[in-house]
């Protein structure tokens, strides 16, 4: 059993089930990633920088598809980290060149984010969303 696992109790969901569960809620209004990136640009001029040629549209598709993704990869879905670790390849120091300090920003943004779009926000996502992006950070950070 992983930590995700032991993380709670038979009558309380799994995170992974929290996190999807409130990701699908967000990502139901039509403004949640439009913000998340206003909130995410704010946020650093270097993050700035790296989005200036930056097709928005497209960006907030692939980010959707990538969170749902990642929870699957969290928990040893083969296909997600096989996609998890493409995703890590194309942000690395040879590509996008988007350094580990900069994904602190990411998080602090889509907490900040998910908490004002979700009703049912409370500590119990906030952890689960914390957890699961974390997963994400130290995945993309070990492979920059």
């Amino acid at each position: 059993m992983d930590s995700f696992e032991n993380a709670h109790n038979a009558s309380v969901p799994p995170p992974r089930d929290l996190f999807l569960a409130s990701l699908e809620r967000c990502a139901a209004q039509e403004t949640f990633l439009e913000d998340f990136y206003l909130a995410l640009l704010e946020s650093s001029d270097e993050i700035k920088d790296k989005f200036r040629h930056t097709d928005f549209e497209t960006q907030h598709r692939m980010l959707l598809n990538s969170l749902r993704l990642v929870s699957g990869a969290v928990h040893g879905d083969v296909s997600a980290l096989s996609e998890l670790r493409q995703l890590a390849e194309s942000h690395d120091r040879y590509h996008v060149g988007v350094p580990p300090r900069l994904y602190e920003h990411w998080r602090d943004a889509m907490l900040r984010t998910a908490a004002k779009y979700d009703p049912q926000w409370d500590m119990r996502l906030r952890d689960a969303w914390h957890a699961t992006l974390g997963y994400v950070i130290r995945h993309m950070a070990a492979h920059y």
